[in-house]
């Protein structure tokens, strides 16, 4: 007769390889984050862990990153800024380790760039002690916030600039102190975002550091004509600790119009004839000093 006898081999073997395609994660300024699933098959023995290996693109020498990953993910540090690498994925059991499967080329870099330069800066205050600097957020940020800004000032007669804040400003306008009374100052600014400091902006007017001069004294009206009025006033009572260099005019219609200026050119003299003016129209006018 005949007996059958049923035999159940279990066949151990090494796993097959990982299954890709390997998901490419955050890429940071020298780091990769890497993420791959398990073999179909293990072999008949759980997968340990994982092999991991690199290369830049221009050569063919692998390096280990790994060689003892328990997780199917893993963030490669270290890298080169620019460079193009790729990565090699081994699985392994208790039999052997897998065949691998290899990433596409990834080039270490931001997602983001650096910002564009801020608008030009100007002076928001002016006195003999303080300058107040303020200047517009970039155009472009990189891709990436703006959180803060790098502030750079000159003397006139310098050829070197100098850092005016040691940290990030976080506004759009900061409070110069080290300054000499009686000297000219120009500003520049650039913007930082995570991937680093932007481009410097264009240069600010010249900005003398003196204390601003009082309003003229006594303005009066002397005369009065169908389209124009005449106005005078005296020196103000404190000049700033500079000399007074001239005088402007603004005017509206009065009560609620908008002030327009009433001069083209500087006024030296205390005295000025605002002509152009519309009959039976009410007009108010205010002085102001130069120094």
């Amino acid at each position: 007769g005949t007996t059958k006898i049923p035999i159940i081999f279990v066949v151990l073997d090494r796993p097959g390889p990982p299954v890709g395609p390997v998901e490419i994660g955050e890429i940071g300024e020298s780091t990769v984050c890497l993420k791959w699933s398990p073999p179909d098959n293990d072999g008949g023995s759980p997968v340990t862990s994982y092999v991991v290996l690199q290369r830049e693109t221009s050569t063919r020498e692998w390096t280990e990153v790994s060689t003892n990953i328990a997780r199917s993910a893993i963030k490669a540090t270290k890298l080169t800024k620019g460079e193009e690498y790729q990565f090699r994925i081994k699985a392994e059991n208790r039999y052997g380790i897998s065949d691998h499967i290899d990433t596409k080329p990834i080039t270490v870099k931001l997602p983001y760039t650096i910002p564009g330069p801020p608008s030009t800066p100007w002076i928001s205050f002016v006195s003999r002690e303080t300058l107040t600097v303020c200047w517009h957020e970039p155009v472009v940020d990189g891709g990436n916030n703006v959180f803060g800004y790098h502030l750079q000032m000159k003397e006139r007669s310098s050829i070197l600039w100098q850092k005016v804040n040691k940290t990030a400003i976080p506004a759009n306008q900061w409070r110069v102190t080290n300054i000499c009374p009686g000297l000219f100052y120009e500003f520049k600014v650039a913007a930082e975002n995570a991937a680093g400091i932007g481009k410097m902006s264009k240069t600010s007017e010249e900005v003398l550091a003196i204390d601003a001069c009082e309003p003229p004294a006594n303005v009066c009206v002397t005369e009065v004509t169908k389209n124009s009025v005449s106005l005078a006033w005296q020196r103000p009572p404190y000049d700033g600790g500079s000399k007074i260099t001239g005088y402007s005019i603004e005017r509206r219609e009065a009560p609620n119009g908008r002030w327009v200026k009433a001069n083209f050119t500087n006024i030296i003299e205390m005295g000025f004839t605002i002509s152009g003016l519309n009959p039976d129209e009410s007009y108010e006018f205010r002085v102001y000093a130069k120094n």
